[in-house]
């Protein structure tokens, strides 16, 4: 397949913009909280791009309240594989604001001591 971004040295913004150009076209006018919750874990190719997976989602209401929420999404082309977050903010009254920055980011593994 080919490819018109190269993962390996693409921008935060030039994926972001990528992704958000594809979730437009399913009618949702180019919203993060459509991306995070029409795309599941086996993923979506998007054109120009390769295969684009949610990985983790937090907050953006219900249960969760106001406060911040994010995405993490991974990004594959072929051997090359990326994580990227984006953040924003959730109020219960006015929805989700998509304002914040999107990052590279790298999966971590933390051991956590807690005492129940």
């Amino acid at each position: 397949m080919e490819y018109s971004i190269d993962l390996a040295s693409a921008s935060p913004s030039e994926i972001e913009a990528r992704v958000i150009g594809y979730v437009a076209a399913w009618g949702f006018n180019g919203s993060w909280w459509a991306w995070r919750d029409k795309n599941g874990e086996d993923g979506t190719e998007v054109e120009g791009l390769g295969m684009v997976a949610t990985v983790q989602t937090e907050g953006g209401g219900g249960e969760d309240g106001d406060g911040w929420t994010h995405v993490v999404i991974r990004v594959t082309q072929g051997d090359v594989t990326r994580y990227f977050k984006k953040t924003g903010y959730y109020s219960s009254y006015g929805g989700s604001d998509w304002d914040g920055e999107i990052r590279r980011v790298r999966p971590t593994t933390k051991t956590v001591t807690v005492y129940e």
